[in-house]
């Protein structure tokens, strides 16, 4: 491979320290996806999942393109993530928490599973999750193109507000590249720190108390969402400047004063960014007051949504 990641399996299905691993290769791997998604979708092994290719490799797993095949021609894309080590807290979460999902502005999970033995990265045991594969666009490429209308930008903030209350569920890590565009869907996915309630998230969007490392909720996403809102309309990244002083710096930032209005905005987005962003989570509105805003705001200046 030239992923940089090595698929390995352990030869008497025991205890690491047995005779050394052998490699697996990429399709080797994907029939043992393909007989796991079966068990629980398809007992007749109607369906046969390929790997394509590595799609990504980050902090928190690694993502391979992936086809599933069946006899009566329909196929689909797949997204596999596939993890090792402490991070595996992270995608269990992850997977858990998306295949309860039923909005589809919020991405889903079809499968995962763990290993205590079988398909190995770098020799430690892995987990992996399967996911609906989004064949769309991150925010930061379509950002990378010019700034959103304000048509559009009200249009996915609103879509992701409404489901994250629909679902009842706070994400905690609401940033740009979270964000997919697909037709006229905003999908907000990894959901890997979705559980924990004082998770630190990032930094430059991360609300006040989760870099205290306090209790968050719904109002945490919210003032997320208004430092997305503002990066959007104004085509700036937020607290660019403490960008390379941790999280501490970041806090400084923030307590020191908001968002710099935005010229050329109707005054009631940059009173609704404003009011997003407050650093006391009391005074920040809930989503669905984050919804009746928008919804005014569209009607007001005659803006659809």
């Amino acid at each position: 491979m030239t992923t940089g990641v090595t698929f390995q399996t352990n030869t008497t299905g025991g205890i690491l320290h047995r005779p050394p691993p052998r490699p697996l290769t990429l399709q080797q791997f994907a029939d043992h996806l393909t007989q796991i998604y079966c068990q629980s979708h398809s007992p007749q092994f109607a369906h046969r999942i390929y790997l394509k290719k590595c799609i990504g490799i980050g902090g928190m797993a690694t993502v391979f393109l992936a086809e599933l095949r069946n006899r009566s021609g329909k196929n689909a894309l797949l997204a596999v993530k596939i993890t090792c080590g402490e991070l595996i807290l992270h995608l269990r979460r992850e997977a858990r928490v998306t295949m309860r999902l039923e909005t589809e502005e919020l991405s889903h999970c079809i499968q995962w599973r763990g290993h205590d033995y079988g398909p190995r990265v770098d020799g430690r045991p892995t987990y992996f999750a399967i996911f609906k594969y989004i064949n769309g666009e991150t925010l930061p490429a379509r950002l990378s193109r010019g700034r959103i209308s304000l048509f559009w930008t009200l249009h996915i903030i609103g879509q992701i507000a409404e489901a994250l209350s629909a679902e009842s569920i706070v994400h905690r890590d609401i940033k740009p590249s979270n964000i997919m565009l697909l037709d006229n869907f905003a999908i907000l996915i990894d959901f890997g720190i979705s559980h924990p309630s004082n998770a630190l998230g990032t930094p430059a969007y991360a609300s006040p108390e989760q870099l205290r490392e306090e209790a968050t909720d719904e109002k945490t996403d919210v003032y997320s969402l208004g430092c997305v809102l503002w990066e959007m309309l104004s085509g700036q990244k937020v607290y660019r400047n403490a960008a390379s002083d941790g999280p501490a710096a970041f806090l400084e930032a923030k307590k020191a004063g908001g968002l710099a209005r935005i010229p050329d905005l109707p005054l009631d987005i940059n009173i609704l960014i404003g009011w997003m962003t407050e650093f006391d989570a009391a005074k920040r509105p809930t989503l669905a007051e984050v919804m009746q805003s928008i919804d005014r705001i569209c009607r007001d200046y005659n803006i659809c949504r």
